[in-house]
Parts: C-alpha cells; structure tokens; sequence
C-alpha cells in the first residue's frame, strides 16, 4: 500500500528530526537556524527514498511481476538404491550405475547392491569408499631339522624337531647346532638306532650273565681293627672291573656303579666307599633305557682283604 509507506517514511522523519535536535541540545537562536538547515536537508533525502520506492512499485505493478507466492516445504533427499537385471542390456546397466553414483555424490549417499532372489546378478555393483577386507598373514611353513648340539627350548642332541627357516638360518645354522633332514634320512636313522639298540641290549644282557657269578677281591692297607686307609670307591672298582674283563662295552659312559650294598644285610654303603674289610656287592649299570623303559643291570661280588 502506498499510503501506508508514505505514513511510515513521514514518521519515520520526523522521530528522525526529534533526535537530533535533542542530541544537538539547540538552545539559541544561531543552533535553531542550524536544526533548520538539518531539517531541510533530512527532508530532501526522505523525498529521494521515497521517489526511489515508487518506481520500484510502479515497474513490478506495470510489468506483472508483483505476486505473492505461498511457502513449499521440500524434503531431504533419499538414499538412490540401484537395482540389476538380467533383462537390462549392458549399455543400460553402465548407464543406470553412473547415474546413481552421481546421484549419491550429489546427496551424500553410498551405493548398495542388491539382487532378486530368482534371478541371478549379472552385473557387480561396488560400494563406494569401502574398507578393504584384512587378510591373515600365511603361516610360515616350518623345516625338519636334525640337532646337532644341545640348545636350550630347541631341542638335545640327536633329536629331530621342527622350527621356522629364519630360526634355523639365522641361529642354528651359523652355530652349526642343527641340520636340515629329510623324511627318508630319517626312516634310515631310524632303521640303524633299532638296529643299534637290540645289539647293544644283547650284549648287555651277556654281560650281566658273566657279571653276575664274578667276584672281585682287593687287597688294601688295614688298620688292626679292620679300618681301610683310604677306602674303596666307584671309581677303583670299575678300574678293577676294566682289569678283569676287557671288554670295550664297559667304557660306554652310562656303564657304571650305581649301588655298593653290604652282602650281609643288603644295605647301601654311604657314598660307596667301603671303610672296612669285608665282602660286599655293587650293581652295575649295563644298559639305561633313554624313554624311561626298563635297565639291565648286574651284581657283582667284592671281596676286601688287609695286605
């Protein structure tokens, strides 16, 4: 209404006009004329606004274009789902997929697959910015190897174990402790130790068959009642053992004295030294088993004797 913008500027005018005097505080006849020629001034520049205004309004009424329009809600956008086909051809897939990517960068949404449960996909849609699956790291493939020395955690002498190659070539094999072997070398190993060991469990049993009716008769120096001076030990009786039969199979290390007994009473010795004369019995160990099974052993018969 062009009434009501004209009562508003003279309003507006004239609260305009009030403050300023008022701030200007004219109170003699000299800042009066002065509020005149403000007021003048204020006036003129009203009349502009308001000639501006009018021919605005005049264009938009003469040319049509003043009309008031009612305000239209429109709604967020919504995710573009993309479907295939195996009706469509693969220019219209190609074409449906990169409107739908465009459609989604536009809105902000990702791109689903989908695919009808009777009729198989026969395009492949990918989502976009989609994490990589990880893979588990390959197990390390380990080798066979022969211990050719004791290594603590690894394994004893003799013993064949598996362990990673970056183990065997960064430790075992620069300390020359282990060997690469194979299955076949040892099934043949195998072979030869069971081989091995029912010969050497023969012999120990012959052995303990010669052992067992021997009688081994030391003379030492006696004191009046009988005390040894110095004593008779595991060691001298298998140096004695060693003089009365030569037989290599006595120096095996794990041939040795394991008991001296007393033959009167069958008890043990402390510490195997015989301190007095007298007879008495030590077992012999012939054959140990290494897995724990059973040991061929023998008794032997010592007689001690003053010079």
């Amino acid at each position: 209404n062009i009434n009501s913008l004209i009562s508003y500027l003279c309003n507006k005018k004239s609260s305009f006009t009030k403050s300023r005097i008022s701030s200007h505080n004219l109170t003699t006849e000299t800042n009066l004329k002065q509020a005149t020629i403000m007021n003048m001034k204020t006036t003129l520049y009203l009349l502009s606004v308001i000639s501006g205004e009018l021919a605005h309004l005049a264009l938009a009424v003469t040319s049509g274009g003043y009309t008031s329009r009612q305000a239209m809600f429109i709604p967020a956008a919504s995710p573009v789902v993309t479907r295939s086909g195996s009706s469509r051809t693969a220019n219209t897939n190609a074409e449906a997929l990169s409107f739908a990517r465009s459609q989604m960068i536009s809105g902000g949404y990702g791109l689903y697959p989908t695919a009808t449960a009777t009729t198989p996909s026969t395009s492949t849609s990918t989502q976009l910015f989609a994490k990589k699956k990880k893979t588990a790291p390959a197990a390390t493939k380990k080798i066979q190897v022969k211990m050719l020395k004791h290594v603590a955690g690894t394994g004893q002498q003799g013993q064949v174990v598996m362990v990673t190659p970056a183990f065997f070539n960064n430790k075992l094999r620069p300390q020359q402790a282990a060997k690469v072997i194979s299955d076949e070398e040892v099934a043949v190993e195998q072979s030869e130790k069971q081989k091995k060991d029912q010969a050497e469990k023969a012999k120990a049993n012959e052995l303990k068959d010669k052992l067992d009716e021997l009688e081994l008769t030391l003379v030492r120096k006696a004191g009046p009642e009988g005390h040894l001076f110095g004593g008779v030990g595991p060691k001298l009786i298998m140096s004695e053992l060693h003089s009365e039969i030569a037989d290599d199979f006595l120096k095996h290390k794990w041939v040795k004295v394991a008991d001296v007994l007393n033959a009167e009473d069958g008890k043990k010795i402390k510490h195997g030294d015989i301190k007095e004369i007298g007879e008495y019995q030590a077992r012999i160990n012939l054959l140990s088993s290494a897995d724990g099974g059973s040991t061929i052993s023998a008794k032997i018969g010592i007689k001690v004797q003053a010079e």
